[in-house]
């Protein structure tokens, strides 16, 4: 598997949730070699210090992608500092494996 530089841009707002943890949203753009990188996963893990909940989000076919950080799809994480995962599962020719998206 080869490795490639993600660019990873995030855009932060504040935000209040009804499950009473204040949250603020992040989506960005993941690129690799320059271009807009299509059904990655992109993970938040709280760090050290971080008495929280991670998130999780998946790019569309323009690179973009919001993070949710609870069941019931609360958009953004609560503040803190966290460690971001940027994944995309390849063959052994590089090639993307299909992935399942959640259904509207």
């Amino acid at each position: 598997m080869r490795n490639s530089v993600l660019i990873l841009s995030l855009v932060f707002f504040c935000q209040g949730c009804g499950d009473g943890l204040t949250r603020v949203p992040i989506q960005g753009l993941v690129k690799a070699q320059g271009n807009p990188l299509e059904n990655a996963t992109i993970q938040c893990t709280p760090k050290a210090g971080t008495d929280r909940i991670g998130a999780l989000g998946m790019s569309d076919a323009n690179g973009n992608f919001t993070v949710i950080s609870s069941r019931q799809d609360a958009s953004g994480i609560p503040p803190g500092k966290y460690g971001v995962r940027i994944s995309k599962f390849v063959d052994e020719k590089g090639n993307a494996y299909a992935t399942r998206r959640k259904a509207s």
